[in-house]
């Protein structure tokens, strides 16, 4: 197990006033919440993350998009604090549950972590005593296994974990004295949602969800496929802990629907909600769920999928319960002037069309051809555009 403290592993602190609203800049992390009958989206911090957990109003965990594992403190009337976990690359996380009392402190959240090299990892947080944010946390790995992705149950105990071969595990860490893991279904599976009610939908990779009753316990363990809902693929499922509904599900290529039983209907069945295409959904704590759209539109929506509300005015490439991380802007090439992904004679025509002049003297030209921002047109655009003359797409 491995124990660390903020005073062993980098602590970067950034200073947020939480009454300051700050604007949203092209890649971060966001916060994202309802105020005064309007979404207000506000960034946390501007790194670049591939995929995130978390809760509202507290901790999220997030792995960097070039490999790293980050915890961010959220906490209303608080600055936001960046913990700095890991090196190592990360392919899936999910919230987890955890036992109170605990013999190192009062814990304020647990995460399961997927390593992109193999390995189920099971971390804890635990609150400063002596100020805010996080005092220490522990690490255990929980599993060898290599798992591909995961399905929340929002603040509950329980979590859904598919391995890179397809199976589906049920994890329960907080609800009992010992973690409770144990194998769904014939598989394989693409994704899987659940309420935290019993109720298990798993979307099958030949097609078809599968609904499964599960009741488990230290010493005994009953599982049951119900039934299997139609014949089509899903890539992304989200279930929220209102158990009155199935889950909102992504078809593959376009489509959501959501699983529901029809008006003075008996089956369960797929109910088409609109043709859009979603790369990414979520549940959140209030009841609703976040939806991120093939063109990077954040979308919250309600239990039922019918009432959408877009969400800040960015292009994002994960969600979770809260928070979003956004697509960052592209790196050119510095060469590229016109930035038309390509480095070629329109690029040097804009230098020698410019040379000399100033950006007082001429504040529409001078920028464009400006690759250091000193003002004046000389021999460093020049270079600029000479070394990466014949360079395609963006920056490597």
């Amino acid at each position: 197990m491995l124990h660390r403290t903020p005073a062993t592993l980098g602590l970067i602190i950034l200073t947020v006033i939480a009454a300051l609203v700050l604007p949203t800049f092209a890649g971060g992390l966001d916060q994202f919440y309802y105020d005064d009958n309007d979404w207000v989206t506000e960034q946390l911090t501007p790194n670049d993350y591939a995929v995130i957990a978390g809760e509202d109003d507290g901790l999220v965990l997030a792995a960097r998009a070039d490999g790293g594992l980050d915890l961010i403190t959220t906490y209303t009337h608080l600055p936001v604090l960046v913990y700095e976990l890991s090196s190592a690359e990360y392919v899936a996380l999910a919230q987890a549950g955890w036992v109170q009392p605990d013999p190192l402190g009062i814990c304020a959240g647990a995460f399961a972590a997927a390593r992109a090299d193999g390995g189920l990892e099971y971390w804890k947080f635990y609150f400063d005593p002596t100020g805010p944010g996080i005092g220490s946390w522990t690490m255990e790995v929980i599993s060898p296994d290599t798992y591909v992705a995961f399905a929340n149950v929002n603040f509950w105990g329980p979590f859904l974990a598919i391995r890179d071969d397809g199976s589906l595990e049920y994890f329960d860490i907080g609800g009992f004295s010992e973690m409770i893991r144990v194998t769904l279904g014939p598989g394989p599976y693409l994704a899987a949602a659940t309420g935290g009610g019993g109720e298990i939908f798993a979307s099958r990779a030949d097609g078809g969800v599968d609904r499964f009753v599960i009741n488990v316990g230290p010493t005994w363990n009953e599982n049951e496929l119900v039934e299997t809902i139609g014949s089509d693929m899903f890539t992304s499922m989200s279930m929220t802990y209102l158990y009155s509904r199935g889950p909102i599900c992504a078809k593959e290529g376009g489509g959501l629907y959501r699983i529901d039983r029809p008006e003075g209907g008996d089956n369960l069945e797929l109910i088409f909600l609109n043709s859009h295409e979603y790369t990414a959904l979520y549940p959140q704590e209030w009841g609703d769920h976040a939806g991120i759209r093939a063109d990077g539109t954040l979308e919250v929506f309600d239990e039922y999928g019918e009432t959408f509300e877009v969400v800040g005015t960015g292009k994002y490439k994960a969600v979770a319960e809260g928070v979003a991380a956004q697509v960052p802007d592209p790196e050119y090439w510095p060469g590229d002037r016109n930035k038309d992904l390509v480095v070629d004679i329109t690029d040097l025509n804009m230098i020698l069309i410019a040379w000399g002049k100033t950006v007082q003297e001429y504040p529409i030209v001078v920028p464009d051809a400006d690759y250091d921002g000193n003002g004046v047109i000389n021999m460093i655009d020049l270079n600029a555009v000479l070394i990466d003359w014949g360079k395609t797409g963006y920056a490597q």
